[in-house]
């Protein structure tokens, strides 16, 4: 039953949350060993292959009973916080350009390598975003309507290309890249990033596609799931074609209408930074966190306020303990999180020599 002692302990089990130092100790290590079901690292978090090694190893020993999932973004290009003595791969429009699923099956293998020997588990990568910035989708699409000017780039250069087969096979092979070597992926942004020039770290996009310009976008997801990926991003946009009213990340017709229902992803789904204005703006934390879990995601992701984090878990607790939210349902994520964290107890750690090997340097130099 969710109301017993341990269930406010349990529901840490649906939040990722950054913290502050590069030492595993004070709030952060209480907040893994109350429940914390997993933890994001950012560049103040990051030091020396050795010094991050022994920060995932710390926090791994404050929850001796689960793994913890240790995340980051590593896509490649801009948005690879980890840099040299790391492997520096181009960004993946680079790698798009290149049109070769070997080559992208391989980056990814490499990125998880390096970031498993660091002790990280779960790279928000790869991004199945379309670059519409770049050149028009294939076929005889409408040109978007709405606020998106031609050139403008959100996603851009993150992205393997404007065209959805390249961008699905391409983001398939990575994938399977990255999770043959025991690291878990996440295919980002539900339901498509790539229509917009706005930026939902600081307002809430608006994409006016229609439902067929959306099944562009929404292919290479389906080619991810596919794929086998174990986590999808959700995307802080509203989606007129698909619902008028609410942001993907708060929208049950979206997360699980589509996604778990028409499309059926069996894994874990993690919305984007819950502080991000283009949700913040509209509703309380509280509020918003509440719908995000009704709505079908399984993690809420807090990116830069640990406390925050706490203050929703209780808030989260006190709402199913009212039955605002359906304790089946919560109970549902918390197993279906748990399944994906027991997995992590199997994964082999490579030795830190991997970081910036040879093999990877010279694979660095082929994607460029």
């Amino acid at each position: 039953m969710p109301f017993n002692p341990d269930f406010l302990k349990e529901l840490g089990a649906l939040f990722i949350s950054g913290f502050d130092g590069k030492k595993a100790k004070g709030d952060i290590i209480s907040a893994v060993r109350s429940g914390l079901g997993g933890v994001i690292l950012f560049p103040p978090n990051l030091g020396a292959p050795k010094e991050i090694l022994k920060l995932t190893q710390g926090l791994q020993k404050a929850s001796p009973d689960l793994p913890v999932i240790i995340s980051i973004d590593q896509e490649g290009g801009r948005v690879a916080r980890l840099k040299a003595p790391f492997t520096e791969f181009p960004p993946m429009s680079v790698v798009g350009a290149k049109n070769d699923p070997e080559l992208a099956r391989m980056i990814g293998a490499a990125i998880a390598k390096e970031l498993l020997a660091v002790g990280i588990n779960l790279d928000f990568a790869p991004v199945m975003d379309l670059d519409e910035s770049v050149e028009p989708l294939a076929g005889d699409v409408a040109p978007l309507a709405g606020k998106r000017r031609h050139g403008e780039r959100v996603i851009g250069d993150r992205s393997f290309g404007a065209d959805p087969e390249k961008v699905s096979t391409l983001g398939k092979a990575f994938i399977e890249g990255m999770q043959r070597e025991g690291m878990m992926a996440c295919a980002k942004h539900f339901p498509g990033h790539g229509a917009t020039s706005l930026d939902s770290h600081v307002e809430l996009p608006e994409v006016l596609l229609s439902g067929e310009e959306m099944r562009h976008h929404i292919a290479p997801f389906e080619a991810a799931i596919k794929g086998g990926v174990a986590t999808i991003m959700t995307a802080h946009i509203r989606c007129h074609a698909l619902d008028r009213y609410h942001p993907a990340t708060l929208s049950g017709a979206i997360l699980t209408g589509k996604l778990r229902i028409e499309m059926g992803f069996k894994g874990v789904i993690i919305t984007d930074d819950m502080a991000m204005k283009g949700i913040a703006d509209l509703l309380p934390p509280a509020d918003a966190a509440a719908l995000a879990l009704r709505a079908g995601a399984d993690v809420l992701l807090i990116a830069h306020d640990l406390q925050l984090a706490g203050k929703l878990r209780q808030s989260l607790h006190e709402a199913v303990r009212h039955l605002l939210i359906d304790p089946d349902e919560i109970m549902d994520k918390i197993e279906r999180v748990t399944a994906m964290r027991t997995k992590l107890a199997q994964i082999k750690r490579p030795p830190l020599d991997v970081i910036g090997c040879r093999e990877h340097q010279e694979l660095a130099k082929e994607a460029n």
